[in-house]
């Protein structure tokens, strides 16, 4: 039932994402999306892409040190 909504929550971004792609919070979304799906190389590919558009947004780097805890790399969170 959760992964549906996660699901959806996915679909609904990719839509808007269409008309507006440069925006860094479109980039934390998505990445914390695939973090509760646990699809952590895509959280990490998004997080990243949001942080090139704009490396002051603070909540794109709490959202990548929590991909790297998950996935065991200490080192990198």
């Amino acid at each position: 039932m959760q992964n549906e909504k996660f699901d959806e929550a996915e679909a609904l971004l990719k839509k808007q994402w269409d008309s507006n792609q440069q925006k860094a919070w479109q980039h934390k979304t998505e990445g914390k999306i695939y973090l509760l799906k646990n699809k952590l190389e895509k959280a990490e590919k998004a997080l990243m892409e949001g942080i090139e558009i704009d490396p002051s947004f603070f909540s794109l780097y709490t959202n990548l040190a929590r991909v790297y805890s998950k996935a065991g790399e200490f080192e990198k969170a």
